[in-house]
């Protein structure tokens, strides 16, 4: 799936990395879930969030790191998106 994307889609992926990680609005609970999950690929994911970075560069560690991560930061992203859509 990541390899078919184009550029636009993968800027859109990485600003809701982005945005996952430097939302205040997430409650504890879930803060603290991501960051036990996501840890290990801490490094990884701050440099997917940092605009200045070369998209062909960011694809690749995405694709380094696998569906898991990216899995978890939209599922914590999806709820936000929808209730700024229905609003």
């Amino acid at each position: 799936m990541l390899r078919c994307m184009d550029d636009s889609s993968c800027e859109c992926v990485f600003e809701a990395v982005a945005n996952v990680l430097r939302n205040d609005k997430i409650d504890q609970a879930t803060r603290n879930r991501l960051k036990k999950c996501l840890g290990p690929h801490k490094k990884i994911l701050r440099y997917l969030s940092n605009p200045k970075g070369s998209i062909k560069n960011k694809k690749k560690k995405l694709q380094e790191i696998g569906g898991f991560p990216l899995g978890m930061i939209l599922k914590t992203a999806l709820p936000f998106l929808s209730s700024i859509l229905l609003s």
